[in-house]
């Protein structure tokens, strides 16, 4: 469950993201939608981000339509 940093970064490489600005952004991410919303979008399962079920549930509403 969830997905290490580096991983995601490996993923972006076209882009030029490695590990700290993928942490960093997803940092900035949870607290702007924490300040909106009231909690986060993603969380940290031990080294790994997940992202939190309320987000799934609602992206697959999205996918549906």
């Amino acid at each position: 469950m969830g997905a290490l940093p580096s991983r995601i970064a490996y993923q972006l490489r076209t882009y030029g993201v490695d590990r700290f600005n993928v942490s960093r952004r997803i940092r900035a991410m949870n607290r702007r939608l924490r300040r909106e919303l009231g909690y986060n979008a993603v969380e940290k399962v031990g080294h790994k981000w997940a992202l939190r079920d309320f987000l799934i549930d609602n992206w697959s509403i999205e996918i549906e339509r």
